[in-house]
Parts: C-alpha cells; sequence; structure tokens
C-alpha cells in the first residue's frame, strides 16, 4: 500500500504519526526489496547450477562420442 493511501486511511492529525507511518511505510518497502532481492538471487543460483550441469553433460557426451 502506498504511502499516499496509507496516509488517507489515517486519521493523521500530527507530524509525529506523519512521521511515524512513513518510516513504517519506508520499512516495509525496505523488507519487501530484501525478499525481492533474496528470492532473485535464489533463481540465480539455481539456474547457474543448471547451466553448469548442462554444460558438463554436453562435455561428457563430446568424450563419449570421440571414444
Amino acid at each position: 500500500m502506498g504511502t499516499e493511501r496509507q496516509l488517507s486511511l489515517w486519521d493523521v492529525g500530527t507530524p509525529v504519526e506523519e512521521n511515524i507511518l512513513f518510516w513504517k511505510e519506508m520499512h516495509d518497502l525496505k523488507e519487501t526489496q530484501n525478499n525481492l532481492r533474496r528470492g532473485f538471487f535464489q533463481r540465480y543460483d539455481i539456474m547457474n547450477k543448471e547451466i553448469q550441469f548442462l554444460k558438463e553433460q554436453i562435455e561428457l557426451l563430446k568424450s563419449e562420442k570421440t571414444e
């Protein structure tokens, strides 16, 4: 939920409340960003392992073909 929308859902009357909501939203966004980054690198690692496996299979097939 965006900061503007979240602020409109709350009856924000003081700068302190706005500041608290702002930092909560920033924390939530940072957590989401970290989760996305973690997921990206997990998929990246899996793809690298699959590519490495395929390269090994190709080398194995090449060596069997030359024998």
